[in-house]
């Protein structure tokens, strides 16, 4: 880079900082254009250096003040920023937390249910974020926070969220469900345990899927693993969907990864695997081996593998 171009960056990156600056004061003191210089905020956040600066701004009480405010525009824009301010920002998810977030944003998805699926769905991608603080899983879980993503999961079929929305709360329930694990509380992993497995229960093959998927991710906990596979509702009703030819290839795969995981806990393997299975495992492998660029293709595979290899020994 030359020495003008040099310049020229500094000064746009100045520029830049500035305009920030100032958007945040307009945006703290003011009503003038609020949903606008939201948006224009929002737009400087998307730069991973901006959202660095926005860890000295203290922006969390404003933004609690306006997920109240009348107009839905700035609410939209406000729950825009408050996800994008958080995005891989570790201090901002610490000072977030430190602000009663938690607790602000799970009354936000409360509140915004069922009226808005764009700003619930932004809440919930900021409670994803959130969530990959240790502190603040523990938090959202004790204030019920695990029933409440579980309920909103099973709510697809109502087309309350659409499929971001349903994929947003997935992944902030597949953040707390990790980190809730981790802390090793028993009775956390009960209820844990309780709260994903209802997701089996459903008719909605979304839920099917999104339980299977946490169930695998979970299964990572030894403790966690062993709580689940003593449950044979859980191994049955993954077996179940593993079966069910009616769901997609990709629901029926992830099925059989968490179920693959569960043989692994004591007793599990020798009350589940049969002749049966295994043979619904190899022309599940068969379909899959057609559909190499379904999503985690290789990571199916091989846990399917591993599975059929487990029906025959």
């Amino acid at each position: 880079m030359t020495s003008l171009e040099n310049i020229r960056r500094q000064k746009a990156e100045l520029e830049r900082k500035e305009r920030f600056y100032y958007l945040w004061e307009m945006i703290k003191l003011g009503e003038e254009n609020l949903a606008k210089n939201l948006e224009e905020f929002h737009g400087l956040l998307k730069n991973p250096d901006m959202r660095k600066e926005a860890v000295e701004l203290k922006i969390f009480p404003r933004l609690w003040e306006l997920m109240r405010h009348e107009d839905e525009d700035v609410r939209e824009w406000n729950s825009r920023v408050l996800f994008q301010s958080m995005y891989l920002v570790k201090d901002m998810w610490r000072q977030c937390h430190e602000e009663n977030g938690v607790l602000y944003i799970i009354n936000g998805i409360k509140k915004e249910r069922g009226k808005n699926k764009l700003i619930t769905s932004h809440y919930l991608c900021a409670l994803g974020n959130l969530l990959i603080n240790d502190e603040a899983a523990i938090k959202c879980h004790s204030l019920g926070g695990t029933r409440l993503l579980v309920d909103v999961i099973k709510s697809r079929s109502t087309k309350e969220l659409n499929d971001t929305g349903i994929s947003n709360a997935a992944n902030a329930l597949g953040n707390l469900c990790n980190k809730v694990a981790e802390s090793k509380t028993e009775v956390y992993n009960s209820e844990l345990h309780k709260q994903v497995y209802s997701l089996l229960q459903s008719d909605e093959e979304d839920c099917i899927k999104w339980g299977a998927f946490l169930i695998d991710s979970l299964a990572d906990h030894k403790a966690m693993s062993n709580e689940m596979g003593s449950s044979m509702d859980t191994t049955r009703g993954l077996r179940s969907a593993v079966q069910r030819d009616s769901w997609t290839l990709y629901t029926r795969c992830r099925a059989a990864c968490a179920l693959s995981k569960l043989t692994e806990s004591p007793g599990v393997k020798d009350n589940l695997l049969d002749h049966q299975i295994g043979v619904d495992l190899e022309f599940l492998l068969i379909e899959l081996k057609k559909n190499e660029t379904i999503p985690n293709y290789s990571y199916l595979k091989g846990r399917i593998e591993s599975l059929i290899k487990s029906c025959n020994h």
